[in-house]
């Protein structure tokens, strides 16, 4: 018997019956003598096939049915909650070793995640998940197939669900996913400098209760200055006594070179434009990193002559640099930290170092906490730069 199923559909009931077999199939008698096989033909339309996939609950919109479950609000509110907590606990040193803060990636990851794990469980209840998958996000003729996806969000889908299935979590975050519809996000970089100015002030307030320095007593005429090469910590804008005090408690362990490379770290965000630093400052300073890097030296202690530095007993700083990076840096590295090095030391054998400004770095500290001074964006550890947005975590 052949029976064809054309657009026009009359018995919805009956279709979905031969569709899963619950239709009796009765074959025609065969008249002539010569006819030796029987045949049953189901022709399926496009709005046969549609119905049948209604009829059997296929979810088609299963990922954004989940999307609407998920709530990113708690993902960024649990972010917020672990910064608190780090912030609290953390020490008494401008080290880092108080904890690492969370941005907004975090919290964005672990919606998505969460979203993913989901699916990927679902996938593993089929025979085959990995194709399950690839039905679902790019096959139209199946019945998983994903329709209310756009291109970049079945492609973000696909490659997150599989890397779940696969390697068990997420190798990248996708922002086009359709988790995050109608969601712009701007660089993370200004929130994640916010929150280290947050911890770097908790610090400094610790240092102070651990000395019992009374901040009541500061106002915005406390100045911090941290020396490019030393890293020592001048105060300025208080009482000598308490000076002394603060200097004393600061300048203790790493707490210098911390303080200086958070300051130089607010001077390269977009459109600061610090007013401390210039070319020849930053190339000072970086020359003189290097050389103390792999020597121990320092430039500014010795004598500048034919656009090489010399030590005190007439020796030329690239002989003992060569040496330096020879011990301390591994083999495939090593022509690269010479090259590199040997560049800044000829930039900066061209200019006279002792009648040229050092890369000092200042910062003002009030009951707030610390204020840059000299540039345009002024950092606090709270105030959110790219507007009220939802995803913030400040």
């Amino acid at each position: 018997m052949r029976l064809f199923l054309n657009e026009t559909i009359h018995q919805k009931t009956s279709l979905i019956n031969y569709l899963f077999g619950n239709g009796k199939n009765k074959k025609s008698l065969v008249l002539s003598s010569e006819k030796k096989h029987n045949y049953d033909t189901v022709t399926i339309s496009a709005v046969a096939k549609e119905l049948a996939i209604q009829e059997n609950h296929v979810d088609y919109c299963r990922n954004t049915n989940i999307d609407k479950s998920i709530d990113l609000q708690s993902y960024i509110d649990a972010v917020k909650k672990e910064n608190e907590d780090v912030v609290r606990n953390t020490g008494t040193s401008i080290d880092g070793s108080g904890g690492v803060l969370k941005t907004y990636k975090d919290a964005i990851y672990a919606a998505l995640t969460d979203k993913y794990e989901r699916l990927a469980q679902e996938a593993k209840s089929h025979s085959d998940p990995a194709n399950y998958i690839q039905q679902k996000y790019f096959d139209k003729s199946s019945p998983y197939y994903q329709s209310d996806l756009s291109d970049v969000e079945r492609s973000a889908g696909y490659n997150s669900e599989m890397d779940m299935l696969k390697i068990g979590k997420l190798s990248h975050t996708y922002y086009q996913d359709s988790l995050l519809r109608g969601y712009s996000f701007g660089a993370y970089q200004n929130e994640e400098y916010q929150l280290n100015r947050r911890i770097v002030n908790k610090q400094i307030e610790n240092i102070f209760e651990k000395e019992n320095i009374d901040r009541g007593f500061l106002t915005n005429n406390c100045i911090f200055t941290i020396n490019p090469y030393t890293y020592h910590i001048s105060v300025d804008g208080v009482e000598k006594d308490m000076k002394e005090r603060i200097e004393e408690a600061l300048n203790v362990g790493n707490n210098g070179k911390k303080l200086f490379l958070h300051i130089y770290q607010a001077t390269q965000q977009d459109n600061c434009e610090n007013n401390q630093i210039d070319r020849i400052r930053e190339l000072k300073y970086h020359a003189n990193a290097a050389v103390n890097e792999y020597t121990g030296l320092n430039l500014y202690e010795m004598t500048q002559r034919d656009g090489s530095f010399y030590t005190e007993d007439g020796m030329d700083i690239r002989l003992i640099l060569k040496q330096g990076i020879e011990a301390k840096v591994k083999d495939g590295n090593k022509s690269n930290a010479i090259e590199y090095v040997n560049h800044l030391l000829k930039e900066v054998g061209n200019i006279d170092w002792n009648n040229t400004a050092d890369m000092f770095l200042s910062i003002s500290y009030t009951q707030r906490g610390l204020m840059d001074i000299g540039q345009k964006v002024v950092y606090d550890g709270y105030s959110k730069f790219d507007g009220d947005n939802w995803y913030s975590v400040l």
